[in-house]
């Protein structure tokens, strides 16, 4: 399917068989469907992401982030 266009033709339909609940008024129903594309990309498209202008990662903000961890005392 490389460079070809793609048609799909969902067709999906509802049966609703009245039930003495129904009255005076009929609850909802849902139907619909999902697209999920599989295979899209060659790779995760999320580790394409530039380097820090700063040459820093997220192991340098410690000191900015998160406190320092103190060695915790053996009883």
């Amino acid at each position: 399917v490389d460079g070809e266009d793609i048609v799909v033709w969902h067709t999906f339909g509802l049966t609703h068989f009245p039930r003495v609940e129904d009255w005076p008024m009929m609850p909802v129903d849902y139907a619909g469907f999902k697209l999920v594309p599989e295979g899209f990309f060659d790779r995760n498209p999320t580790l394409d992401v530039p380097e820090d202008p700063n040459g820093k990662d997220s192991s340098d903000l410690h000191g900015c982030c998160h406190a320092a961890k103190e060695p915790v005392a053996e009883p």
